[in-house]
């Protein structure tokens, strides 16, 4: 799994027929979207990590769009924060969540029984949606594979 950034310039230097993932704001070429959601301020249920100051942030790496939404959001508050733990997965940032050391930009489809939403009154930014995209090159076998794709999408 990469970064948006590393997956968009896979496909647009031709190293890749179809290129799915996660991005928010405006698309920087012809996609199609699957489906979206909103993010999320997420921390373990019952946590405490989002009382601290500096905010300490669980994040992905560098070229995330969930990233860039969260570290945009909190610049645009003044809200100052901390990297306390960075994961090239979102399975690597909710270990930390779990383990109350940090909140996490996330889909809000993520959230359950161990992780909650930040609760508003704690002042964090309202973050964007983030949609499941798709680009392709029209090929035979790319078009196979968005075909499948949108029959498995629940948007």
């Amino acid at each position: 799994m990469a970064a948006t950034d590393q997956v968009i310039e896979s496909f647009t230097t031709g190293q890749s027929a179809v290129a799915l993932f996660n991005d928010v704001g405006p698309a920087t070429l012809a996609v199609e979207a699957l489906t979206e959601e909103p993010l999320v301020w997420a921390e373990a249920r019952g946590g405490v990590a989002s009382e601290q100051q500096p905010l300490p942030l669980a994040v992905a790496e560098v070229g995330c769009a969930w990233r860039d939404a969260a570290l945009q959001a909190l610049a645009q508050a003044g809200i100052t924060y901390r990297v306390a733990y960075a994961s090239d997965t979102s399975m690597g940032q909710v270990a930390a969540l779990r383990a109350d050391l940090a909140v996490a930009v996330l889909p809000k489809s993520m959230l359950g029984h161990d992780l909650q939403g930040v609760p508003d009154g704690r002042g964090l930014p309202v973050l964007p949606r983030t949609q499941v995209r798709v680009a392709y090159d029209g090929g035979t076998l790319a078009e196979a594979v968005v075909s499948t794709l949108r029959k498995m999408s629940p948007g």
